[in-house]
């Protein structure tokens, strides 16, 4: 009744959309907008990693639900790349390899990155070198065994890699099975679970340390499959009766505007997460961009950013210091001098390492359909990015 209701028989609408050109599927629909809302996404984690810099906790103190609102989008775009050719025999093993060559270029050199800042720091305060978190950084694995301050403590951003290609395994492994009942019950489960979690840990900010590691579990599940079935609707027609249009972009920076750890995290978050970011996502992926450049911009900025912004602030800031440009400058002034150095060098990484990079990659070693396409056709969200 459900399958019929939203138009979708699954999984025999999805092995009969198998057998239609890979390549047709995967450039069908772009969605520059829901690119474009990547970019802002990541450059408000940027700002409340600084905010001390800007006033404080008070200034973008929510923008950590930009995780989640990466994982719902990362949701959308997966299945819409993916879940039909996911649904042919011997399909796993090319999902595996793309998602490694869409991810690890810069994950690696963000660990690299952030080993050397590591290292810079415990030799200079006479600590031993954590030799195995920065093994684990690569992959990226939780230092959960060590008596560390985090358990992603070479760079913080790699934790919501971590859960993005763990549920990116869990869905190319049950694709099949994912009716759209299956989806159903599994987001209603994780949102029960991020509700009850958001009290004791007052918000959604859990599954990046403990005690609150292993709830990052309901957080990826909750947004990832969300994301998954609403590109079902979307494939099937379903539109919302409205367009928020120029809209969509503010109403996300303004989701992230709640001061840090108000007494209402626990009520804002889900309303948050399961009201607004589902609408924005619907709306944006109906509509056009506004204005291209500036979107193809910071769609092409936002994993960059994401993924490089924590070690390359240290170095940018260590520069500044020691060449006396911020001496007797306002926090604010030097935190966007800094910014500003950081957001360019992070774009300079995609555009001149991470592009040849992976086009050199998936030459070689990429799903059949993604040696054939062009670059900007292959390139899902990454997540939380």
């Amino acid at each position: 009744m459900l399958r019929r209701k939203i138009g979708l028989d699954l999984p025999g609408r999805v092995h009969n959309m198998a057998r239609h050109s890979t390549r047709r599927t995967i450039v069908k629909h772009k969605f520059e907008t829901l690119d474009g809302l990547r970019g802002i996404a990541a450059i408000a984690v940027l700002l409340f990693h600084r905010r001390e810099w800007f006033g404080g906790p008070a200034f973008f103190g929510h923008a950590f639900l930009a995780v989640d609102f990466f994982f719902m989008l990362s949701g959308f775009v997966i299945a819409h790349a993916y879940e039909a050719r996911l649904s042919a025999p011997g399909s796993l093993g090319g999902f595996v390899r793309d998602r490694i060559i869409r991810l690890h270029p810069l994950l690696a050199l963000g660990s690299a990155l952030g080993c050397a800042a590591f290292a810079i720091k415990a030799l200079r305060a006479g600590e031993p070198l954590p030799f195995g978190a920065f093994a684990a950084s690569f992959v990226p694995f939780p230092v959960f065994w060590a008596n560390m301050e985090s358990c992603f403590p070479i760079n913080l951003p790699t934790w919501s890699l971590f859960w993005e290609l763990l549920v990116n395994l869990v869905f190319a492994l049950t694709v099949r099975r994912l009716t759209n009942s299956v989806l159903i019950a599994i987001i209603a489960a994780s949102a029960i679970a991020m509700i009850g979690v958001s009290i004791p840990a007052r918000g959604f900010q859990v599954g990046l340390d403990n005690p609150w590691l292993l709830w990052g579990i309901p957080r990826v599940c909750v947004s990832f499959f969300a994301g998954v079935l609403m590109l079902r609707l979307f494939r099937a027609g379903r539109r919302l009766p409205f367009s928020l249009g120029w809209m969509a972009p503010l109403l996300l920076l303004a989701s992230f505007l709640l001061p840090h750890d108000h007494p209402l995290s626990w009520l804002y978050d889900p309303l948050i997460v399961f009201l607004l970011y589902p609408v924005i996502l619907m709306s944006a992926a109906a509509t056009a961009p506004a204005l291209p450049r500036l979107t193809r911009f910071s769609a092409d900025l936002s994993y960059p950013l994401y993924v490089l912004h924590v070690p390359i602030l240290s170095f940018v800031a260590l520069v500044f210091a020691k060449a006396g440009l911020t001496h007797g400058t306002p926090d604010m002034v030097r935190g966007a001098a800094i910014l500003l150095v950081t957001v360019a060098i992070c774009y300079a990484a995609g555009l001149f390492y991470d592009v040849p990079v992976r086009r050199f990659l998936r030459a070689r070693w990429g799903s059949r359909s993604h040696r054939d396409a062009p670059l900007s056709a292959v390139d899902p969200a990454a997540a939380g990015r």
